[in-house]
Order: structure tokens, then C-alpha cells, then sequence
């Protein structure tokens, strides 16, 4: 009985197999990763080599790339190839100079919320996650020192701003400062309201130029920007 069920299960895989080969033959035909040559017969098309499958889960192939192709004309054509090999995205890897490993994902690795453990690495921050499911890490110190945070209201700005500010105040390496603007920087802004950005609000009407801070004042407050110094 259990060779038979043995016999079966590989029967069952052996068809699975084939069914991956035929799809990942029409997907990668469908997206253009392939090469296609008219003969007297009719058109050749030939297409990155499937040279293993690991059932898993996950499922992961690997496939020889065609001569002249490179790992980005894999990755660019990912989410078109995904969904014919019931997946929602592919993570593409390199695996040595004309190979690939690629990973079936079945599931949306942007669906729901990313943690963010703290604290982070030093000298690096974790910028989100990306189609792939791979955490986007960069160095403050090289890419981040200098940042703008552009967009349209509701669209992120506030919450991305504060995770990385958590990330850098846990950052040994950093030490967090809370700066007032001065007023001959910010003289340009408040005269041209095309120039005004968010973050900074003008001076009410009547209200004097200096008040005392008082209890509770002096936080929160749109006019002081957060900065860091290493």
C-alpha cells in the first residue's frame, strides 16, 4: 500500500511539473521573454530553460536565462508572468552568471501592515517593503542625510516621516534634535504663499512676535522641524 501510495504522489508531482513547464513556455511567450525565429517551417520560439522545480511550498524554479538576457528582463516582466503560474508575485533572484531563482509567492506581500522593529540596525533605516516581499533598507549616513518628503494630503507623508524618526532616535549612533527655524530663513516663506510648504503656519494677526512657552507650549508646534545630527 505504501508503494502504491508512493507511486502515486510521484505520478501526482510528474504532472504538476508538466503543467508548470507548459505555463511558464506560454507566459514567457505572451510577455516576450523569449526569442522567436521564422523558419521554412514555421516560427521557433524558445524560452528561458526550466532546469529544476522544487514543488515546496514555495514552488521555486530554476531557469537558464537565454543568451543576451539579463536578470532585469526577468524582473520586468514578473507580474505578468505571476499570475499564469498561480501567483500573485515572483521573487527573482541571481543563481550564478545565466541562472535564476525564482520564488512563486501566494500571497500579496502588501497586504496589511509592516512592522518595524526597533531598534533597527545601526546606521541603517527600513524605507518599506516592496512588490517582492524584500524590506527596503538604506543607510542614513549615505542616502538619507538629505531627504524631501513630497505628496499629495493623506498619502503617507506623516506616518513614513515617523517611522524613520523612531528608527533614527533608537539609532545608537544618532542623536535626535529639535530645531526652531529662524526667522530671516523663513522670511522668504511667509511673504510668497507659493513658496509655503507644510509644517509652517503664519503668525496670527495681533498675535505678539515672542510669547512666553509656558506649560505644554512649544510641542507639537508646526513651526519647529525635527532634525538629526550624527
Amino acid at each position: 500500500m505504501g508503494f502504491w501510495t508512493a507511486r502515486q504522489e510521484r505520478a501526482l508531482d510528474e504532472r504538476e511539473v508538466d503543467a508548470l513547464w507548459w505555463a511558464w513556455r506560454q507566459a514567457c511567450e505572451g510577455a516576450g521573454l523569449c526569442t522567436r525565429v521564422d523558419t521554412v517551417t514555421g516560427p521557433t520560439v524558445t524560452v528561458p530553460r526550466l532546469v529544476d522545480v522544487v514543488l515546496g511550498p514555495p514552488v521555486v524554479l530554476t531557469v537558464q536565462l537565454l543568451p543576451g538576457q539579463l536578470l532585469g528582463d526577468l524582473r520586468r516582466v514578473a507580474l505578468r508572468i505571476a499570475p499564469h503560474l498561480g501567483a500573485v508575485a515572483l521573487r527573482v533572484t541571481a543563481l550564478g552568471q545565466i541562472h535564476a531563482r525564482i520564488e512563486l509567492l501566494g500571497a500579496d506581500p502588501l497586504d496589511g501592515t509592516v512592522g518595524l522593529p526597533l531598534p533597527a540596525a545601526p546606521g541603517r533605516v527600513l524605507l518599506g517593503r516592496d512588490e517582492t516581499a524584500r524590506d527596503l533598507v538604506q543607510s542614513w549616513a549615505d542616502d538619507v542625510a538629505h531627504t524631501i518628503v513630497q505628496g499629495v494630503t493623506r498619502s503617507g507623508k506623516s506616518v513614513f516621516t515617523y517611522g524613520l524618526l523612531s528608527q533614527l532616535a533608537a539609532d545608537p549612533l544618532v542623536t535626535p534634535l529639535r530645531q526652531r527655524p529662524h526667522r530671516a530663513a523663513l522670511a522668504p516663506v511667509r511673504r510668497d504663499p507659493a513658496r509655503r510648504v507644510a509644517g509652517l503656519r503664519r503668525r496670527r494677526p495681533g498675535r505678539p512676535r515672542s510669547a512666553p512657552a509656558g506649560p505644554g507650549r512649544g510641542h507639537g508646534r508646526p513651526d519647529l522641524l525635527d532634525a538629526c545630527r550624527p
